[in-house]
């Protein structure tokens, strides 16, 4: 028995060491399970983007920080909405229809989500199915892409501008790749090689170009850009043969974009023919690089100078020597300006980005001058080590604001004196300006002449021309006709209109130029009357009497008593020379001498 009840009391020992060994492995299971729980919460609430868990009835179960801030909500408001509480661009339906089995989304894709207070976003969601235990469930990662979107569209009108400036640059253009194949070229190059675009782009070769002479110089430089030998220049000279077989002389300037590369080519030919003309176009062109404007920087963490090109060194006035005898940037702003230069530069270093900045700078013989420019700090392991720039002069820029906001005076000047009157309509005839002699004229306040319609001030029945005026202005063209416009007080008067097309206030706007020809008007009316009373005394006098024009003393008019008196009808008295009848006719001169 003593040995049955120990072997018994053995068992007991060793089935609870192994039950105390079973909780001990169960509590560390259950911590390991805590910490990567708590892990991937954190995980989750770290990430920038909105992670979401929604459930099988859309809706959301779990969320990570990200997601409650991106929809406005605070964290626990967020769980039990559907997503059709949040997106704005599918409704309740739509949604179950398309996400009718949650398990098996597997998509990315961009819509509109609509925050707590109404506000609406762009966003890209990745949905992914998962089963968790017994449920459906699916993932999802939204990303806020305003910015992105904003970005895109940025980028967008800079490609636009881009390509224009390509397509407008005065110089044959083209861009390769590593292939050597021509991916795109401007009109300046077809006209210089011959070739249509349709021919060359994605179908020629750079090589195709160039003569066989040059060719293995061209290729050694092309190895060099793809990283074999040393670097190649980015200027040369080179012969190119064009589909008439012309060969021509060019200088190539080229750079490396990326996987691109950007040649300019400028056709040389007529120069070559004359090696003074040529040494002197090339000095020409090497100063102007020299001369260009921009001026590129590196300082240490201490502000000192340890590059600069020789553009700095013209624009600033310094030497080789200065450089080397130390310089510090700071010293290159104008005194006034260095506080805020300093206090910009420090919010640099701590990741604040506010594009160029407009200085006063400095030159070694004390001229001041401003300055636009780009700096960012550099930075080597997440340490700042100091700062690269490019600074540009924009004297000339700010010389033209300047004679612009003159010009700009001069022309108000003109606007505001002139006698007649000038008015500015937006494209429905609206008037957005007027001068005082319009004001004037029509008899309103400025206030009160600036919303009329056109229609306001043009008699009932003219107002097809007004009409005709905002056509013709609108597509370019030139409108002139004589109208009548009506007073504020409703009175009738007559005004010659010219107009146009104008560019105003940032937009497409209509300019009339209106003249007050009422009293012109009245002269002409007096004119006629008077006119058809002569007439009239003519033709019953009765004497005979002939009109003749100088200088060729043609005879152009004869009142009924002269062809009564020649016995000859009217038609063979006219054009008849006066100086044929001189003995039977007495000739007078408009001033009443014979």
């Amino acid at each position: 028995m003593a040995k049955t009840g120990k072997t018994t009391y053995d068992e007991l020992e060793k089935r609870v060491l192994e039950l105390e060994k079973d909780e001990a492995e169960r509590r560390r299971e259950n911590k390991l399970l805590r910490e990567q729980l708590l892990h991937q919460r954190t995980l989750m609430d770290a990430s920038l983007d909105g992670i979401a868990i929604i459930d099988q009835n859309h809706k959301v179960r779990q969320a990570n920080k990200s997601f409650s801030q991106m929809l406005g909500y605070a964290a626990e408001e967020v769980l039990g909405l559907h997503i059709w509480d949040f997106d704005a661009l599918m409704t309740e339906a739509e949604i179950r229809a398309d996400f009718a089995d949650i398990a098996q989304t597997q998509t990315t894709f961009q819509t509109r989500h609509r925050r707590k207070d109404g506000t609406v976003y762009d966003a890209e969601v990745t949905a992914c199915g998962v089963q968790l235990g017994d449920e459906s469930m699916v993932l999802t990662v939204t990303r806020d892409i305003n910015e992105r979107k904003r970005s895109e569209e940025a980028l967008r009108k800079s490609e636009a501008k881009f390509k224009g400036i390509f397509e407008n640059k005065g110089t044959a253009t083209g861009i390769f790749g590593e292939d050597s194949i021509i991916r795109e070229c401007n009109a300046v190059f077809v006209g210089l090689c011959g070739y249509s675009k349709s021919e060359v782009i994605n179908k020629m070769k750079w090589s195709d170009f160039v003569i066989e002479e040059d060719l293995a110089r061209m290729q050694k430089y092309h190895a060099q850009r793809l990283g074999k030998g040393a670097s190649p220049p980015t200027q040369y000279e080179c012969r190119i043969i064009d589909k008439k077989s012309d060969i021509k002389n060019v200088i190539v300037n080229i750079s490396v974009v990326d996987e691109d590369r950007v040649v300019s080519l400028t056709d040389i030919t007529e120069r070559k023919h004359v090696e003074e003309a040529l040494g002197a176009s090339e000095k020409r062109f090497r100063d102007l690089v020299e001369m260009l404007p921009e001026a590129v920087f590196e300082t240490d963490r201490n502000m000192k100078l340890v590059f600069a090109n020789l553009h700095a060194f013209s624009l600033f006035g310094y030497s080789q020597q200065d450089f080397d005898d130390g310089l510090i940037a700071f010293d290159m702003i104008a005194p006034e300006d260095r506080d805020l230069a300093m206090t910009n530069l420090a919010r640099r270093f701590h990741g604040k980005d506010f594009g160029a900045t407009e200085y006063r700078a400095l030159k070694k013989d004390g001229t001041v001058f401003p300055i636009l420019l780009h700096a960012s700090p550099i930075l080597r392991n997440g340490i700042t080590e100091g700062v690269r720039g490019i600074i540009i002069d924009i004297t000339d820029r700010k010389r033209a604001e300047e004679d612009l906001a003159f010009k700009e005076a001069q022309y108000r000047g003109i606007f505001e004196a002139s006698e007649d009157a000038f008015l500015i309509f937006d494209m429905d005839g609206v008037v957005k300006e007027a001068n005082p002699a319009a004001c004037s004229m029509y008899g309103y306040s400025h206030k009160d002449i600036i919303g009329l319609s056109g229609r306001d001030i043009v008699h009932p029945d003219y107002q097809h021309l007004f009409l005709e005026f905002i056509e013709k202005a609108s597509s370019g063209r030139i409108f002139q006709a004589e109208s009548i416009d009506t007073r504020k007080n409703g009175a009738f008067f007559h005004v010659e209109v010219k107009g146009s097309g104008l560019e105003y206030d940032g937009g497409p706007h209509l300019l009339a130029i209106v003249r007050d020809i009422t009293e012109r008007k009245r002269q002409e009316q007096e004119l006629h009357q008077t006119r058809a009373i002569l007439e009239a005394a003519i033709n019953q006098s009765p004497s005979g009497i002939l009109i003749a024009d100088a200088p060729d003393a043609r005879i152009r008019l004869g009142n009924p008593a002269a062809f009564s008196i020649r016995g000859e009808v009217g038609d063979k008295l006219t054009d008849i020379n006066v100086e044929q009848h001189s003995a039977n006719w007495q000739t007078f001169y408009p001033d009443g001498t014979p």
